[in-house]
């Protein structure tokens, strides 16, 4: 068989050609305008770089994969990225950090006003009559002194400093909704109202119907008053110190066709609440019981939810089993 020399003449080639779409998309919102006119950072005539131009830089980045400022040197070194974006010079990893230092509470506020403006822009063109919220609070551990980080709980790594976010997603679209940036310390729970609050303020008028799903961090009595006052659809896992003791009063029923899998509902009223309500409850076998014992009791999975939705245990589980893939997103 005759050898080939194989070679690559080519130079301006890129992995990265998809960001060609998302630059002409990001001009058809004038999102570089947005920033210019409404981020109150000012940098002298002198400045090689302007925050404009660092903030389309990180964005296009993060379309790229990058996760740490080191990681723009995925396009530091794309010189076809580089030469459609007109981006002559590129900072070094110190520039863009004290670039993003300069930043404050009240510049964040004004990146958040930026994503609504940008959110109206989109939004007007179409959207759905009826959403589903999947809202949910996750765990990420840091290494060293990152600013904001503290101890709190860890299921992966106890005593590792972290961060504890709230976060809020659109099951339809799959657009990150709204989210708060919190300390590692924080309970699950806390501000999970306020949060709730500013993700309704956002929600377009043309939206009629909304469905929130919610991990056990969103449990509370106020948070489903809240959802109820505002005639909306929920199903929110249930959180009790006496869960389990609570669901062995229950009656159970088998399920055709589910070998090992039982449910209930019934209604419970927890302390601090206004009035009782559903409560649907799925169990499985994970381990049979020793028969040599002489009550034989197998050992159960629980998973228990309360919901204003006309639903059975397993429907209920199944639907609620749909909001995984927020998790998904989050990772």
């Amino acid at each position: 068989m005759k050898k080939l020399k194989i070679e690559f003449s080519e130079k301006l080639l890129t992995k990265n050609a998809g960001l060609y779409l998302l630059a002409l998309f990001s001009e058809k919102l004038s999102i570089k305008l947005l920033f210019k006119t409404n981020i109150s950072i000012k940098r002298g005539s002198t400045a090689k770089y302007q925050v404009p131009d660092v903030l389309t830089m990180l964005i296009m980045s993060i379309f790229t994969g990058a996760k740490h400022i080191s990681h723009l040197a995925l396009l530091r070194h794309d010189e076809v990225i580089r030469t459609y974006y007109n981006w002559q010079d590129f900072p070094d990893d110190r520039t863009i950090g004290r670039i993003f230092k300069l930043f404050t509470f009240k510049h964040c506020t004004e990146l958040s006003d930026i994503e609504t403006l940008l959110r109206k822009k989109v939004w007007s063109r179409k959207w759905f009559g009826r959403i589903t919220f999947d809202m949910d609070s996750t765990v990420k551990g840091v290494y060293g002194n990152q600013e904001g980080a503290e101890k709190g709980y860890n299921s992966k790594k106890r005593g590792q400093k972290s961060y504890h976010p709230l976060l809020c997603y659109v099951a339809e679209n799959r657009e990150c909704f709204h989210n708060w940036f919190r300390s590692g310390s924080s309970y699950t729970s806390n501000g999970v109202l306020e949060f709730t609050k500013e993700c309704f303020s956002k929600i377009p008028k043309r939206v009629w119907k909304i469905f929130v799903r919610a991990d056990s961090g969103f449990f509370s009595g106020a948070f489903i008053e809240y959802l109820e006052r505002n005639k909306c659809e929920y199903l929110i896992k249930v959180k009790l110190k006496n869960l389990t003791s609570l669901l062995l009063r229950q009656k159970w029923r088998k399920v055709k066709n589910t070998e090992g899998t039982e449910t209930t509902t019934f209604m419970h009223q927890c302390n601090k609440w206004n009035k009782a309500r559903n409560f649907y409850a799925v169990r499985k076998i994970v381990e049979l019981p020793d028969e040599k014992m002489l009550i034989p009791i197998p050992k159960y999975e629980y998973f228990c939810y309360v919901s204003n939705c006309n639903l059975t245990p397993m429907k209920a589980h199944r639907c609620y089993g749909q909001r995984a893939t927020s998790e998904n997103w989050i990772e």
